[in-house]
């Protein structure tokens, strides 16, 4: 099923074909929709044994018996960029949510949800907002791109920041 606003998961019996669209194996034989056709997806990560899948208004988590959990609802904040942007850093996984990052820990079926920046507080100069429309996780950093040309053309600036949430976070 091909549809840039749908998400249908099917799984090929054939591991070793090369047709995405092969036989079909049980639990995905009439495919599984995450989310609504309303919103597109934009980004897709594995990470922990889950597929994590990003939406304009939502993230999702799908594991490999066919349960999607709709983890984080940001549906008043729905942006073409929202979930563009996805890293894990420690036990965290981080993803862009218009101007801001947010984090989801992953703990059995538990989901928390945090705010991360960099919004946060006084927030970014306001010559240096815009979405967040790339995430890098190294060593001790997360490093997030921001198009500054979304907000303003004129006046704004893209730029690249990093923030560590420190050892206790990871």
């Amino acid at each position: 099923h091909v549809n840039a606003r749908e998400c249908f998961l099917y799984d090929t019996a054939d591991i070793t074909s090369n047709d995405w669209c092969g036989t079909v194996a049980a639990p995905y034989t009439n495919g599984m929709q995450v989310g609504g056709s309303q919103a597109g997806i934009t980004g897709l990560m594995s990470w922990l044994g889950y597929l994590w899948v990003g939406k304009e208004d939502a993230l999702y988590r799908v594991n490999n018996v066919a349960v999607i959990d709709k983890v984080d609802d940001f549906r008043h904040l729905r942006h073409a960029l929202n979930c563009r942007a996805m890293c894990a850093w420690g036990q965290w996984l981080y993803y862009g949510v218009q101007d801001s990052v947010r984090a989801t820990l992953q703990n059995g079926n538990i989901h928390e949800v945090r705010q991360v920046g960099p919004g946060l507080g006084q927030g970014l100069p306001e010559d240096r907002r815009g979405n967040i429309v790339d995430l890098i996780a190294s060593s001790h950093f997360i490093y997030a791109a921001i198009d500054g040309s979304i907000e303003d053309a004129t006046t704004a600036f893209s730029s690249v920041w990093s923030f560590n949430l420190g050892e206790s976070d990871q």
